[in-house]
């Protein structure tokens, strides 16, 4: 997987960690960029789980990485 991506996942575990939750990437196709995401700890199974995938994990990734795609599993 991309650097880029490692790093600015990092950054966006400590803001699901400091809720209780967590992140655990399960797969990246780079062809065509998606990146396929657990949710962990208090954020799976959370209602918002979907809004903190796209609203907040996918937007943040796309500043660095403008195409990128996240799924939860």
């Amino acid at each position: 997987m991309d650097k880029k991506i490692e790093q600015k996942l990092d950054k966006i575990r400590k803001v699901l960690q400091a809720d209780g939750g967590d992140l655990k990437v399960k797969s990246y196709n780079e062809k065509k960029k998606i990146l396929k995401v657990e949710l962990l700890g208090m954020c799976q199974g959370c209602p918002m789980a979907e809004i903190t995938v796209k609203g907040f994990i996918e937007k943040e990734l796309q500043k660095d990485i403008p195409k990128i795609k996240v799924e939860s599993i």
